[in-house]
């Protein structure tokens, strides 16, 4: 009975729909006939126009052109292996990819032209340049090698005035160069960063704050900076009010000249959640914590005396319980200190410090901060600290989320590296350096725990050890080629017997992009032959053994596009790959070989 009701009522509504539309679709065909043609017209009229307002309405349908719809399946990749590969497909996905990518790094300024990179991509957003080899950090670099930021600046600034995320890696940065950036890309610009750059002043810092907006970060760590004046402090702060992370780190800069600026600046930034600073009055910390401490997620500063330690660490406890990421390095805390406060920082992710925390601060990091995900225990510069593979095995067992891990050692075992190997997973990017102290280490050769790093930690893809002369034979060597197939960056000191080690890490590494030897024994021809061996390397730093102009000669007259640097006062050799004319601004200490200056010859 039910059934049959509904059936009924379904019927008839179905019915009455179909009178009405057959009733509307011969008024609008006929104009309502006879004697009504005039409210027939009407209703007409009125019928038309609301049809016209729906398809004003409705949104336009169309084909997505090819390019449009790569334009879209591109912008979901976001490894730029992935845009790499996808570029060479074919022409159009080549274009295609130069139009839509949005962020691209430039690993070595002087492998393209300026003049390249915005002929190849019209829209970028973000962009990232390196300068110097790292050698610069360690004053192993001959004086005015190069690296200087000016032409990019240019370029970046006439072809991307809408530039959102700048970052030059040690680079020479002018006054006028930042004066140029402020005044090109300043409205767009929310992130910049000059790490460990050099050459510019407090006036250029004046220009950025100025005539910048909208800066969401601003990061100076170890830079070399001429302080003039903390005004451009003042600046930063009342034209930048969303402002979230300001690093200052190791700069040179003046407490006494940026006290007041610093302490208004914060006032003035109720988004600033991330601030590091370089040495700095206890008073005056406590002063910027009354206005941070509630908001403050990664945070970095230095102090003066040991005798204010107590005091210190009392000031920081209240606040470090909610810190994601802290910077120790440039405090001068004992190991009691560094033990006291890290015991509180349960939430940390990133931490940095030095080895002045000893084995027993590394302890206390690994029953404490089970989320850590980067560490970096650096050594302190007047070699007061002392890490044993005790404190590398307490980090490995209590820190299984860890992606990075940099230590500077004073001892270390093959036992202590399985530890890494057999609880550390994740790890992506492992350093080590053996320190050159009168500590004897009894556990060498570390061939069998460089095997279970490897082999524990398929994820790894930049790897360094820097030990001393006998810390890894040439089997250890070879291990790295045997179990390092994701390997992009390998960094050696001091490892190998007698090269054959490294031509086996050359057979099997075959993804390495970049490759840097430091006092690793091997003849000239054999490291001429690593070189060729490595289809993806792209950029090779030697130092000590090998590093020969009559290497250099080799290499340059054997590979297209190659050109190589040869610093004979400093026994070292720069090689890498450049779709543009050899470099005109390097110091006479400092010879470029390239292909095309042997085939001329030739």
């Amino acid at each position: 009975m039910f059934s049959t009701a509904s059936a009924s009522s379904s019927s008839a509504l179905f019915f009455r729909q179909q009178q009405q539309q057959h009733r509307t679709a011969m008024e609008s065909a006929s104009g309502g006939g006879g004697g009504g043609g005039g409210g027939g017209g009407q209703q007409q009229h009125l019928t038309k126009k609301k049809q016209q307002k729906q398809q004003q309405a409705a949104p336009v349908k169309r084909c997505l052109s090819l390019d449009e719809t790569l334009g879209c399946i591109f912008e979901h990749l976001r490894d730029p292996d992935d845009r790499r590969n996808i570029s060479l497909v074919s022409k159009q996905w080549h274009r295609v990819d130069g139009e839509t990518r949005k962020y691209v790094s430039v690993s070595n300024c002087y492998s393209i032209a300026p003049s390249a990179l915005s002929k190849r991509f019209k829209n970028l957003e973000s962009f990232k340049l390196k300068g110097k080899p790292r050698a610069v950090e360690f004053d192993l670099l001959v004086d005015n090698w190069g690296g200087y930021a000016g032409p990019w600046i240019q370029e970046l600034v006439k072809a991307y005035p809408s530039l959102k995320h700048l970052h030059l890696h040690r680079m020479e940065v002018l006054d006028t160069d930042l004066e140029l950036l402020a005044h090109g890309c300043g409205a767009a610009l929310q992130v910049l960063k000059l790490s460990k750059c050099s050459g510019f002043s407090t006036a250029g810092l004046k220009s950025i704050a100025q005539a910048c907006r909208s800066l969401r970060m601003l990061n100076l760590e170890e830079c070399k900076i001429d302080d003039q004046r903390g005004e451009w402090l003042f600046h930063l702060g009342d034209n930048n009010p969303c402002l979230e992370s300001l690093n200052i780190t190791s700069t040179d800069l003046d407490e006494l000249n940026i006290r007041e600026a610093l302490l208004s600046l914060v006032q003035k930034c109720p988004a600033l959640s991330s601030l590091k600073m370089g040495e700095i009055e206890l008073e005056t910390l406590k002063e910027i914590m009354k206005y941070m401490s509630m908001r403050l997620e990664a945070f970095g500063a230095g102090c003066y005396t040991l005798q204010e330690e107590d005091r210190l660490v009392t000031a920081f406890i209240p606040w470090v319980t909610k810190l994601k990421i802290l910077d120790l390095k440039y405090t001068s805390l004992s190991a009691e200190g560094h033990c006291q406060i890290l015991s509180y920082c349960f939430c940390l992710e990133e931490l940095e410090v030095s080895n002045v925390l000893g084995d027993k601060g590394l302890e206390v990091v690994g029953k404490t901060s089970k989320r850590l995900k980067r560490l970096r225990v650096d050594d302190h510069e007047d070699g007061l600290g002392t890490i044993t593979h005790r404190g590398l095995t307490a980090i490995a067992e209590g820190c299984r989320e860890l992606k990075f891990l940099v230590m500077y050692l004073s001892d270390v075992t093959n036992a202590s590296l399985a530890d890494v190997g057999r609880c550390l997973t994740k790890l992506t990017d492992f350093r080590i350096v053996l320190l050159q102290t009168s500590q004897l280490v009894k556990d060498l050769p570390l061939d069998a725990g460089v095997q279970s790093v490897l082999q524990g930690c398929p994820n790894l893809t930049r790897f360094s050890v820097y030990l001393r002369i006998g810390g890894l034979t040439d089997r250890g060597v070879s291990y790295i080629g045997t179990h390092g197939g994701k390997l992009k960056w390998v960094l050696l000191g001091c490892c190998g017997d007698m090269g054959f080690g490294l031509l086996n890490l050359a057979q099997g590494c075959q993804k390495i992009e970049r490759l840097e030897l430091r006092d690793c024994p091997i003849e000239d021809a054999q490291l001429a032959n690593v070189f060729l061996s490595m289809r993806s390397l792209k950029y090779f730093w030697v130092e000590g053994f090998g590093a020969t102009e009559a290497v250099g000669q080799y290499l340059a007259a054997s590979v297209p596009y190659l050109h190589v640097e040869v610093m004979p006062d400093r026994k070292q050799l720069f090689a890498y790959y450049s779709l543009t004319s050899p470099r005109t601004d390097n110091p006479p200490t400092v010879q470029v070989l390239t292909h095309d200056s042997w085939q001329g010859q030739g």
